[in-house]
């Protein structure tokens, strides 16, 4: 996606900078991405993105801020993925938000549990503090269209307008090209 370059040419010029995080994924991707189960697409075993989540959140966000020089309030602290990824973004996002502010969320594979998915904007203290990022491939769409449910629920739950962008790349569909189109339009916007 070209991530490292978007952010050294913003910060060549003066604007912000930031750290950025890579971990790749296991050997079960989508059961390290789930944070509940599927009825759609079944594991052979049990699902343990809660605690995926809950490692970001705590041990490798402890172990950045420890070892880097951080602004590690939520207001500066973001989370992002695509597809399942985007699904983990956007659970982390609503389940610390003592940890994450900001949002990129890509894609999201909402389709694992989409009721859950969208209650937990209901549960977050304070929505109206983060600052949310969606985006999808005109392709995706089932995708697009639980991509918009979610947005309407961030909104009617108190996210102001100005704080979240949402964006559909014409004539893509679930691939890297959408996604590498859509950071270069959400990093500027999420570090403003």
């Amino acid at each position: 996606w070209e991530v490292d370059e978007w952010i050294n040419g913003i910060d060549s010029t003066g604007g912000p900078s930031c750290i950025v995080v890579g971990v790749p994924s296991g050997d079960n991707r989508s059961a390290e991405y789930k944070p509940y189960p599927s009825d759609q697409v079944r594991e052979e075993g049990e699902v343990f993105g809660k605690k995926h989540a809950e490692w970001y959140a705590k041990d490798l966000k402890q172990w950045v801020d420890s070892n880097y020089r951080t602004r590690p309030q939520p207001e500066f602290t973001g989370i992002g993925g695509c597809s399942l990824g985007g699904l983990m973004a956007h659970y982390s996002l609503m389940t610390y938000p003592d940890v994450y502010g900001l949002g990129i969320i890509f894609s999201p594979s909402l389709w694992v549990d989409e009721a859950q998915s969208l209650d937990l904007v209901d549960a977050h203290p304070d929505i109206s503090k983060l600052r949310v990022f969606i985006n999808s491939g005109e392709l995706e769409t089932p995708i697009v269209e639980s991509s918009e449910r979610l947005r309407d629920r961030l909104l009617a739950a108190g996210l102001p307008k100005d704080q979240l962008l949402f964006d559909i790349e014409p004539g893509e569909g679930h691939w890297h090209a959408t996604w590498e189109k859509g950071f270069n339009k959400a990093y500027p916007w999420i570090v403003e």
